[in-house]
Order: structure tokens, then sequence, then C-alpha cells
């Protein structure tokens, strides 16, 4: 995806259930999402950091959460996709 900072690497999918799918795809077990970016028209798979998925992993903030899963650089933020809205961890930018 060129719509982040950086890019992010990722594949479209339709539904939660569409991300991790494939064997191997997720060897960390860490939760993943999919949602719609901003106003791109598809939904893509992102590394979930919602309140309850930061809590279970035992983290109080959501971005220091980010930082130790994904990237040092990464926050979490808002997909920005409507109703359909999401919290995900990305590069910041």
């Amino acid at each position: 995806m060129t719509r982040v900072p950086n890019g992010y690497c990722s594949h479209e999918c339709t539904q939660d259930l569409d991300c991790c799918a494939v064997m191997g795809e997720c060897p960390d077990g860490l939760p993943q999402v999919c949602a719609p970016f901003e106003s791109t028209g598809g939904k893509n798979c992102f590394l979930s950091c919602e309140a309850s998925d930061v809590t279970n992993a035992g983290f109080t903030d959501s971005n220091a959460f980010c930082q130790a899963k994904a990237n040092s650089a990464f926050i979490c933020r808002s997909t920005g996709g409507g109703s359909q809205n999401r919290k995900v961890c990305v590069p910041n930018g």
C-alpha cells in the first residue's frame, strides 16, 4: 500500500477471517483485522491495535503495542474507513 508512509505490505480481504488464513502468514499469532484504508475503495489486512487486542497482549498503550509488536516507527491510528473504521498499526508519518 502506497498511501502509508514508506509503504505497507498487506493483501486484500473481505472479512477478518481472510487475514492469517494461509498457514504461516501470521506466525506471531497477533490479531489481524480486515478494514478499508481511507478512501481506497477496498479492504486490506492490518495488525489490530483495537483496545481489547492491546489489553489482551498485556499493554495499556496502543502506540507502545504497535512499536513492540510491529516496528518502532509504527503508531496506532484509525483506518479512516468510515463506518467500517478500525484501529490498526501503521508507519508513523
